[in-house]
């Protein structure tokens, strides 16, 4: 009797067991699939450095970029300022995963470097 109440002890604290390296592999997934999106995100941000912001055609773009879907917007905050968002979406182990970025332009970035 005191052997099954046993091994029926180690098999409970043995499924418990278990589940760390399923649960570890999900999560180190997730941040392998956070870091593509942020990958992704700033190569979008980087598209826009040397741009002129002002061109319409920039103020809304969205595709996907190695299965993350993106979408991009510029605002312009003030006259000499310009807001860039990427957000980045995508289908993960845990769910739907989502990253936003954001970086202003104004007269002392890269862009205007270069004129």
């Amino acid at each position: 009797m005191e052997t099954l109440i046993a091994m029926a002890i180690l098999s409970i604290a043995l499924v418990g067991l278990a589940a760390v390296p399923v649960a570890t592999t999900r999560l180190m997934v997730h941040g392998v699939q956070r870091e593509k999106a942020l990958s992704v995100s700033m190569a979008r941000l980087e598209e826009v450095e040397g741009v002129d912001l002002d061109n319409t055609s920039w103020v809304v773009s969205s595709d996907l970029d190695r299965g993350y879907h993106w979408s991009r917007s510029v605002a312009k905050t003030s006259d000499h300022l310009h807001t860039v968002t990427v957000i980045v979406s995508w289908d993960g182990l845990r769910g739907a995963g989502n990253l936003i970025l954001s970086r202003d332009y104004g007269p002392f970035s890269a862009r205007e470097a270069s004129k």
